[in-house]
């Protein structure tokens, strides 16, 4: 499943970046980078994949919409975690940062 796909059934607009519609909360997400997680023969047999997740949202507080989110993704086989929650003053958005990871993924 991609990441994509874990993401689509939340209630909420998620892209690749940038987005550019107009509602006041989204996820965007993209590839941090694969590695290697087990090696047969010195070959990898098995890739693990680590994705950014950034939430935006115009209005706290957004625990809910935020375990939404975690649960798309733990329910998909993605391991989440949050990272920080920054204010972006430029945009008036708060942004939450996650990393989510799984063996096998697909990107997109």
């Amino acid at each position: 499943m991609t990441i994509a796909e874990a993401l689509a059934g939340i209630s909420m607009p998620v892209c690749h970046p940038p987005y550019g519609g107009g509602e006041d909360k989204y996820v965007t997400y993209h590839i941090v980078g694969q590695t290697g997680t087990i090696y047969a023969e010195s070959v990898e047999a098995e890739t693990g994949t680590m994705f950014a997740v950034d939430f935006f949202t115009r209005t706290p507080p957004f625990a809910e919409d935020l375990a939404t989110i975690r649960t798309a993704l733990q329910t998909a086989g993605f391991a989440s975690v949050v990272e920080a929650e920054i204010y972006e003053t430029d945009t008036g958005l708060y942004h939450i940062s996650m990393t989510a990871s799984c063996v096998g993924g697909v990107y997109g």
